[in-house]
């Protein structure tokens, strides 16, 4: 792994204005229908310049063409690669990463590499949820029973506090756009529905995007197994499925669901 010719020596770090200690974080999340980890440092980050002449050394890039960060952060996994210059235990030839790519792909899985000079380095493993365990709320919309993942749950709410003519629930002190679920996904609308369920995800900024997906009924929670299902593939809003007592459960994409409830809305909007 790169880390153990990336950190600065505590007198670089204080120049540039860090801490002598350096910081390595691993952080975990769901996208979409993938499990992300992400492994950050604050280090010196990947020295491109080293890797373009140490890949044109090696026959591997040639000389006088250009070539993209992202091109020649991937040329460090391929086996024998380093630049260190000398040799030790722990670094130096050119094994480790072409590994951990190896071991990665055959599960599936993507690794993506991506640095700052003298700010550090990021490192993203992506690898798909075809079978997980996922902690879900279920409920129930058009006959059919949902998983929404935790995650993504703010708050659920039994009964509804309509405002603004219906389009709006009253939710903490606060109004909040409410869709149902089944105008979301494209089924049959009900005759009227229980509660909602209010979806959150992390914007760009530090506010969070929020939604209330109205449903028929709120199940409560369930550990499910996620499979991938090929009838399900090409669904949006859908990231798999789960086999149950009392048939398929479909397990929602938050990310996607909040999208096309933003859509459904402003449809509904330009229509009136």
């Amino acid at each position: 792994m790169p880390w153990t010719t990336a950190w600065n020596p505590p007198s670089e770090r204080a120049a540039l204005g860090k801490s002598e200690t350096g910081s390595l974080r691993i952080s975990a999340s769901q996208r979409g229908r993938n499990l992300r980890f992400d492994i950050r440092d604050d280090g010196r980050g990947f020295h491109l310049e080293r890797i373009e002449a140490r890949g044109i050394e090696l026959g591997l890039l040639k000389a006088g063409l250009s070539y993209t960060p992202e091109h020649l952060h991937r040329l460090t996994l391929e086996p024998g690669f380093s630049t260190a210059g000398q040799t030790t235990q722990l670094s130096g030839r050119g094994v480790g990463m072409d590994v951990v790519r190896a071991e990665i792909e055959a599960l599936g899985g993507e690794v993506h590499l991506s640095s700052e000079v003298r700010r550090g380095s990021l490192i993203r493993l992506s690898f798909p949820l075809s079978r997980a365990v996922v902690s879900c709320l279920k409920v129930r919309s058009a006959g059919q029973s949902f998983g929404i993942p935790l995650g993504s749950v703010i708050r659920v709410q039994a009964e509804r506090r309509l405002c603004h003519g219906g389009d709006q629930v009253h939710v903490l002190g606060r109004s909040l756009p409410l869709e149902s679920l089944q105008a979301c996904l494209g089924l049959p609308e009900p005759d009227g529905q229980k509660g909602f369920v209010v979806l959150g995800q992390q914007g760009a900024s530090a506010r969070s995007v929020e939604v209330a997906l109205g449903v028929d009924e709120i199940l409560g929670r369930a550990e499910v197994l996620l499979r991938s299902l090929p009838e399900l593939a090409h669904t949006a809003g859908i990231m798999g499925g789960s086999v149950q007592e009392d048939g398929i459960l479909w397990v929602l994409d938050p990310e996607a669901m909040l999208g096309l409830a933003m859509d459904s809305l402003m449809r509904r909007v330009a229509r009136v």
